[in-house]
């Protein structure tokens, strides 16, 4: 992170600093629901992050620009191995708080239960020399 009034900043920098910035870029990642994203890696190794970050670029030096932007699935993909973010992702289903038993549990064993810790009793502290 780099201070406005304490940093230098480079006449280009400033220029991609104004063309994009964060507001633009929740405006961009909100066509392709990238904002709900937790993982900021994921995130910015879109290719809808890629073409953001390009089209910045063009935009700060005045460059032509003339890449066409990703359709919303195409930018969920990860620009290195074209996988989309969502693949391998549970669906979130809604949990029942009933009385019923897991399904995945064994209700012929009980687990084991394990006397309260202290904080601290995991520590190991050498004696000085």
């Amino acid at each position: 992170m780099r201070s406005l009034s304490l940093d230098m900043w480079t006449d280009k920098q400033l220029r991609t600093l104004s063309s994009g910035g964060n507001d633009k870029l929740a405006e961009f990642f909100d066509r392709y629901d990238l904002n709900a994203e937790k993982d900021i890696k994921v995130r910015y190794a879109t290719k809808a992050a890629a073409y953001y970050r390009k089209r910045n670029a063009a935009l700060a030096t005045a460059a032509d620009f003339t890449e066409e932007e990703p359709s919303y699935e195409e930018g969920r993909c990860n620009m290195y191995d074209n996988k989309s973010i969502d693949a391998g992702k549970e669906k979130e289903t809604p949990k029942d708080d009933g009385d019923k038993m897991d399904e995945k549990a064994d209700p012929k064993i009980e687990p084991e239960e394990k006397e309260p810790q202290s904080p601290g009793d995991e520590l190991e502290f050498e004696e000085p020399v």
